[in-house]
């Protein structure tokens, strides 16, 4: 039971990962976007 808790967790966090490089992406390529996005981000 503790591995298949395990396991999800894990691909999440990947997902995440995945997510979080993509948007990096996305507010380098635009800067503009990356204003209201933070702000929504804190919130």
């Amino acid at each position: 039971m503790k591995t298949e808790i395990k396991l999800p967790s894990a691909e999440t966090l990947g997902k995440k990962w995945r997510v979080a490089i993509i948007t990096a992406i996305v507010i380098s390529t635009t800067p503009t976007a990356m204003a209201p996005l933070c702000t929504l981000n804190r919130r």
